[in-house]
């Protein structure tokens, strides 16, 4: 599968761009390939269907928000295709209290940062406006 690829100063720069209030951007890998939406939308499916409705696998204070995260980066990362994808933790306020959210996320062949709710099947989630700190982003890449 023949996709584009980026490097990793445009990558940061891209994210820096689009992500004003990150804490911190960890970049472990140099180039990155850029996955279409379309491909992406499609191996969420399956993570939904496999993982979510085949496992019955539901929200629990034990299987929370950064574990559906980090189980539908791992299925994509098993699939070694180098993709543009990761992890994002973002803490915002609700009533007085710090909240803290997990999701997964990738930059797409047209250079846009998406985010993607594996929890639900919201496939192109939006970080609420309330947001005040982007805590971390992690993609992984291609060496």
């Amino acid at each position: 599968m023949k996709l584009p690829i980026i490097e990793y100063e445009e990558t940061m720069g891209l994210l820096k761009a689009q992500c004003p209030g990150a804490t911190r951007i960890v970049l472990p890998d140099t180039k990155f390939k850029l996955p279409s939406v379309a491909l992406m939308r499609e191996i969420y499916d399956v993570f939904w269907k496999w993982h979510v409705k085949l496992e019955g696998l539901t929200y629990i204070s034990e299987y929370d928000c950064d574990n559906f995260s980090l189980s539908y980066y791992n299925l994509i990362a098993e699939l070694r295709l180098g993709l543009c994808v990761g992890e994002i933790y973002y803490s915002f306020q609700q009533n007085g209290k710090w909240l803290g959210h997990a999701v997964g996320c990738f930059i797409g062949e047209d250079k846009k940062f998406y985010m993607v709710e594996p929890q639900s099947e919201e496939f192109n989630y939006h970080i609420p406006v309330n947001t005040e700190y982007l805590d971390f982003i992690k993609l992984e890449g291609i060496i």
